[in-house]
């Protein structure tokens, strides 16, 4: 369960930065 838990968790977080990179690309 927590192995699970900490593994959605990092794919949340890669997920966000992607699109926060991917929307600072755009702006540019």
């Amino acid at each position: 369960m927590m192995r699970m838990e900490k593994v959605v968790g990092m794919g949340a977080v890669t997920i966000l930065a992607g699109t926060v990179v991917l929307k600072e690309k755009q702006m540019i």
